[in-house]
Formats: structure tokens, sequence, C-alpha cells
């Protein structure tokens, strides 16, 4: 359920970033639209005249651009590309998403380091700090990596359909595919740390899930 809503959320905010980039990209000064003109610089309640906000936002930008071309251009590529790399391309930073992780490994540090000022040498030193680092590092590696899942699939799946029902069938089709790589996500991480030699699981499930990452943050 809470999967089923997180896609729905994360696909509406695909459509409203998509929006949005197409605003950008098409910007056009001209097609701006401005409360005072709307209503002929007539103030509704006192029926006085006021000032034209397009002409003072026209001046602006003429001083500060040169011409409204200027501006136009500027939007339409530099802040564009400004917005697009601060955003990410999934719809959402990577660094937004390791630092969400966090407080989950500070945790871990903090048992570590309760047991170590309570002289539990096993919790400190022992196979449990060894299990600690190993979730930490498993917390921060496969947790992006679901999520830019997360992401991904809503992208492909963001547009809505006039049927509730094809849009409730959507999600549910999106949710049950992030469902399914995380579980075989998991299954193949709790493999490698069961079954495989102790000093190369931990590292190779780090380079395959930070890789996978990658892929899907640069995607």
């Amino acid at each position: 359920l809470c999967l089923m809503v997180s896609m729905h959320i994360m696909r509406s905010m695909q459509r409203l970033v998509s929006t949005l980039k197409e605003q950008l990209t098409a910007f056009s000064f001209s097609g701006a639209e401005c409360y005072c003109c709307s209503v002929q610089h007539c103030d509704l309640v006192t029926g006085e005249q006021v000032l034209c906000d397009r002409k003072c936002v026209l001046g602006c930008i003429v001083a500060w651009f040169g011409s409204v071309e200027g501006f136009e251009t500027f939007v339409r590529n530099d802040l564009y590309k400004h917005f697009k790399g601060q955003l990410g391309k999934p719809g959402l930073p990577y660094l937004w998403v390791l630092s969400a992780c966090l407080p989950y490994v500070w945790m871990v540090f903090d048992a570590v380091a309760g047991g170590h000022r309570a002289g539990d040498l096993e919790l400190t030193l022992g196979w449990k700090a060894a299990e600690a680092m190993a979730t930490s590092a498993t917390m921060i590696t496969t947790t992006p990596l679901l999520v830019g899942l997360l992401l991904l699939v809503a992208r492909m799946t963001q547009r809505q359909h006039q049927t509730a029902s094809v849009n409730l069938l959507l999600t549910l089709g999106a949710s049950a595919l992030v469902a399914g790589a995380s579980l075989l996500v998991r299954i193949l991480v709790n493999e490698a740390r069961v079954h495989g030699p102790c000093w190369l699981a931990l590292p190779l499930q780090v380079l395959l899930s930070l890789g996978a990452t990658a892929a899907i943050f640069q995607s």
C-alpha cells in the first residue's frame, strides 16, 4: 500500500516536472500573464488606476539582460540547464536520497559507540560491529538504487489517462515492478552476504549497487 501511494505521488511529480521543463524550454515573455492587465489596470475595490506590472518587469529585464530576446534565451537555455542539474534527471537528486539514509547510519554507529562505552567488545570490535558496518553499507547503496528504480518507473509511466481504472492499473503494475526488483535486489544482497566470501561480498555489493544507481540517476 505504501509503495502504491509512493508510486502515485511520484507519477504526479514526474508529470509536474515534465510540464515545468516544457514551459521553460518554450518560455515567451509575451505569453506571460499579469493580473493588472487582466483587470484593465483598475483596482476592483477602489476603482483607481494601478501601475502596470508588465511595464515594470519589462524595464528590469531590459536593464539586466539587454533585451527581451536575451532574457528569453537565458530562461530557455541557462535557467533550464540549471534547473535540470539541480533536480537531476530522474526527478530527485542522488545526494538528497543519500542524505535521507544518513539517520539510519547514525543510529547504527550510535549503537556501536554505546557498546564501546558499555565495554561490550563484541559490539565494538567483534562480529556485531562488522554486521553493523555491513548493514550501513547496504542502506546507503541499495536504498538509493531502489529509490532510483521507483523514480525511473514513475517517469516511464507518468502519463495521466482519462480513465481512473486505467490509472489505477498502471500504478499497480508499476508498483509491482518496483516491488519485484526490490525483492530481487534484497535476495541477491543476502545471498552475497551469507554464502559469498566475507571479504568479497560487501565490496561487490557496494560496487554493483553504486554502478546501477549511477546508471539510473544518469539515464
